[in-house]
C-alpha cells in the first residue's frame, strides 16, 4: 500500500493545513492579497503550495480571490 505524502487536515477561506508525512510536519499555508505563504518552507512556490492548489475547494477559493483582484497563482496553470 502506497501512503500519500500529503494529507489534508483542514481548510477555510484563509488557508489550509496539511500533514506532510515525509517530514512528519503539520504545514500551514495562508492566503492573503499579496499571495500564498507556506509557513514551513517560507515561500510561495513549493510542493506544499502545489498540493494546496490541487485541492478542489482551495482551487475554487483561489479563483474567487483572483477575480477579486488578489495576486495569486492560477490553480489551472
Amino acid at each position: 500500500m502506497v501512503k500519500k505524502q500529503y494529507e489534508l487536515i483542514s481548510h477555510d477561506m484563509n488557508g489550509i493545513k496539511i500533514f506532510d508525512h515525509q517530514n512528519k510536519t503539520l504545514v500551514s499555508i495562508t492566503i492573503n492579497p499579496k499571495g500564498l505563504q507556506c509557513h514551513h518552507c517560507e515561500t510561495s512556490q513549493c510542493l506544499h503550495v502545489d498540493f494546496m492548489l490541487s485541492v478542489p475547494d482551495m482551487a475554487k477559493t483561489v479563483r474567487q480571490k483572483i477575480k477579486a483582484g488578489w495576486n495569486l497563482p492560477d490553480p489551472d496553470r
